[in-house]
Parts: C-alpha cells; structure tokens; sequence
C-alpha cells in the first residue's frame, strides 16, 4: 500500500478518535457524533472496493459483465458497497486496470465513484409509492412507472459492450444457508425484475446470464485496508458499549428494558423475554441475557 493510503488512513482514524474524545459523549451512535465524517470514509472505501476488489473476483469468477439489480424496499446486502438502496448496476471488465461501472440510479450516497450515472430511468419511489399517495392515485392509467423505463437503454449499453457471460443477483447453486432470512446474500432480484431484465436483454445476451452468487460472496469477504481499520474502531466502540449495558446490572433491580439494544433473556422452557415485552422482567442472579449492541448502525 501507498504511503499516502496510510496517511489518509491514519488522519480519518485521528479525526474519528478525536471527536468522541472532544465531544465527551456516548459514542454509540457514530452517526449522531460526526455523520460527514462517517459519510467521507464510506464513500473512500466503496472507491477503493472498486479499485481494488472488484477487478480480482470479477476475474477470479471469469465475469465480463455483472449486473446487480436492487429494488426499493427489499433489503439487499450490496447496499453499502454500492452506495444505494435502488438501481440497476453494470460493471464491465475491459481488461484493463479498472472496471466500468455504470449506475442507474437517482439514489446514490456518492455519484462520484461511477463512471456514469443514469436518472432517467428511475423515479423517487417504486411503482407502489408511486401509484397512491395519501389514497389519491398519483399515476394516470397508461402513464409510465419505474417498472415501465428501468432497464430503458441497458439493451443498447450491453449490445455496444458485446459481454460473453453475463452475472445476475441471484442464487442457483448456494442453498438458503447461505444467505439471511432477512437480507438473501445472492438471491436478491425480484421474479418481475429478472422476467423484465431478460426481455430486455433479447435471446442472444438472455442466453449469456449466469448467477452472480460467487462473485458476490467474494465481493463481501474482500477488505480493503481503510475498511479493516475502521471495523477494529467500531469493534472497540461496540465492545465500549457491551461493557457499559452489563456495568448497569444490578440483581433484583435492574429491568431488562433499562438497558440499550437488542436486550433478552431465555428461560429454561425455550421461551425468549424481551425488553420491549409489557410486563419489564427485573434480573436476577442466574439469568442468561443477550445484549446485541453495536456502534451505531454499523
């Protein structure tokens, strides 16, 4: 790594440090404490993500093209990595020093970081945002919604790139056990999006599409030095956390709902008791308690 990667390192790790120090307070919530901050180093790593990953597990996985579809509302593990809760994403590999990364997208953290951003195709919300709101229809029958125009020019873009493998977000050969009930690691495009993303595509390019799943397990599992180093502060900051939530434990007095984060207790029939339940459970000696408190919403 470059000398200079270190300094820039090691200047937002003193920035980061600094201001929990100055601001003498809870830090908790890195976000409430210094978010430009926190925004900046996000936006440093997912460039170095680009720069450095990217390039390796495309070729690792023999990928020339990856295209990662996130709709609104579904929760998608790519989110951070890529800078956005909704878009179409198209990476292309040249064969160069660098990928091609193309955005469709009006919700990017940091437009910066792609080569080209397009906004036509999307709208402020998804079709069912777009459709009520505040019980009056907003969209006229046969108006165009977001479903109608998000691939628009993708087939264009994909024909002038002549890609021979086309990588998609979903999971073909990994099972569930690979993934999240909550956040499908490699399974995360909708039955309508691939339907309208391989009539888009047209039979020559629809016959090239493969599951993305490897590539995007390799994706996740690579760090990047800048990453590494603010993960071991949020580490700190989490375990600074723990800490001071099992401190505040005081047998026969303490209730589970005095304490912060995800707070429960299971009992010996398998039951679990939360700390948001009606009645407060007050602990006492002997009990089992999980406290899942991290630094923030990192």
């Amino acid at each position: 790594m470059f000398k200079s990667e270190y300094s820039k390192i090691i200047f937002y790790l003193f920035i980061l440090v600094g201001l929990i120090q100055a601001q003498n307070q809870d830090p908790s919530n890195l976000n409430m404490l210094f978010p430009e901050v926190i925004t900046e180093l996000e936006n440093e790593i997912r460039m170095e993500k680009f720069d450095r990953i990217l390039p390796r597990v495309m070729r690792d996985n023999n990928i020339d093209m990856w295209i990662h579809i996130i709709r609104s509302w579904i929760p998608d593990p790519l989110r951070f990595e890529l800078g956005s809760n909704s878009g179409v994403f198209i990476f292309t590999d040249y064969g160069g020093d660098r990928i091609e990364r193309i955005a469709f997208s009006n919700q990017l953290r940091d437009p910066t970081i792609y080569d080209k951003v397009i906004k036509e195709n999307t709208r402020d919300e998804s079709i069912i945002g777009n459709a009520f709101r505040d019980g009056t229809p907003v969209e006229q029958p046969g108006s165009q919604m977001e479903l109608d125009i998000r691939f628009a020019g993708l087939q264009k873009l994909v024909i002038e790139r002549q890609p021979k493998n086309i990588a998609v977000n979903y999971m073909d050969d990994f099972s569930t056990a690979s993934s999240s009930e909550f956040s499908p690691l490699t399974d995360g495009i909708s039955h309508k999006d691939y339907n309208l993303l391989i009539e888009t595509l047209g039979k020559k390019y629809a016959r090239r599409v493969k599951s993305a799943e490897y590539l995007i397990m390799d994706y996740l599992a690579g760090r990047v030095p800048m990453e590494i180093e603010l993960y071991k502060k949020f580490g700190v900051i989490a375990a600074e956390n723990l800490d001071r939530e099992f401190n505040k434990v005081i047998p026969g007095i303490t209730k589970l709902s005095e304490l912060e984060g995800n707070v429960f207790l299971r009992v010996p029939d398998g039951r679990e008791i939360h700390a948001s339940d009606p009645d407060p459970y007050v602990l006492k000696r002997g009990d089992l308690f999980t406290i899942l408190h991290g630094a923030g919403d990192k």
